[in-house]
C-alpha cells in the first residue's frame, strides 16, 4: 500500500472513531482490500464465495471495525483488517454458517427439513405488530395504496411479505445493511433477501402501472 494509501485509510479510521457513518468511505476506497480479507478468512473454512456474497460480507467486515477504530494505530504496521482479522472472523463465520459458534470445519453435511433434519436457524414470525405498521406505511407511501395492499395480502406470499416488510422497516430506520440484518432474522441469505425484496417491489411496480393506464 503506497504512503498516500495509507495516509487516507487512518484518516478514515480515525474518522470512524466518532462517526460510524465513515464506514462507508472505508468500503468504497478500501474495498479491494476487505473483499480479499473476506475471501482469504472463508477460504480458510473450506467456503469459497460469489461476488454478490463477497460485497455482502465486506460490509460485515467493515462494520466490525467502527467499535475499535479508536484502537487502531497506524504506526503499528498492520492493517486495520490484519490486526482485527480474529474479530471480522468470527462475524463472518455468524454471518455464513449461523449464530451457533462452531468450527466449519466439522461440519460434514447440514440437514434440511425437506430431508428429515432440522433447520438450524428458526425462521421468526411475521405476526408481530411492527410489519402491520410497516404494511401500512408502505401502502400510505404509495399511490393507490388500496391495489397495493391487495396485492401484498393476495399475491405474496406470507413468508415474502414477511421479509420485505422487515426490509422497509431496517431501511427506514437507517440500516446500511437491510439485507444482512434480515437474513439474520429469518435464516435466508443476504441473496435471498435481496431477491425477495426485489421480486416484491416488481409486483407493487406493476400493480401501479395497470392502475395508472
Amino acid at each position: 500500500m503506497t504512503p498516500e494509501r495509507r495516509e487516507r485509510l487512518a484518516q478514515i479510521m480515525a474518522a470512524m472513531a466518532v462517526d460510524r457513518s465513515a464506514v462507508f468511505a472505508l468500503t468504497t476506497e478500501f474495498h479491494d482490500e476487505l473483499a480479499r480479507t473476506v475471501r482469504a478468512v472463508m477460504r480458510a473454512d473450506n467456503r469459497e464465495l460469489s461476488i454478490n456474497e463477497v460485497n455482502d460480507l465486506v460490509m460485515d467486515a467493515a462494520l466490525e471495525l467502527i467499535p475499535i477504530a479508536s484502537s487502531w494505530r497506524p504506526e503499528g504496521g498492520a492493517l486495520p483488517w490484519t490486526w482485527a482479522k480474529e474479530r471480522i472472523r468470527s462475524v463472518l463465520r455468524a454471518r455464513v454458517f449461523g449464530p451457533i459458534p462452531v468450527d466449519p470445519n466439522d461440519i460434514t453435511q447440514v440437514g434440511s427439513v425437506a430431508d428429515g433434519g432440522e433447520c438450524s436457524q428458526p425462521i421468526r414470525p411475521f405476526t408481530e405488530p411492527d410489519l402491520l405498521g410497516a404494511l401500512t406505511a408502505a401502502c400510505d407511501r404509495a399511490c393507490h395504496g388500496s391495489a397495493v395492499q391487495d396485492v401484498l395480502m393476495n399475491d405474496v406470499s406470507e413468508r415474502d411479505l414477511g421479509v420485505y416488510l422487515e426490509f422497509l422497516i431496517q431501511q427506514d430506520s437507517g440500516d446500511p445493511s437491510p439485507s444482512n440484518t434480515v437474513a439474520t432474522m429469518t435464516g435466508l441469505t443476504p441473496a435471498n433477501v435481496r431477491q425477495i425484496a426485489k421480486r416484491v417491489r416488481a409486483k407493487v411496480q406493476t400493480c401501479l402501472q395497470a392502475t395508472t393506464v
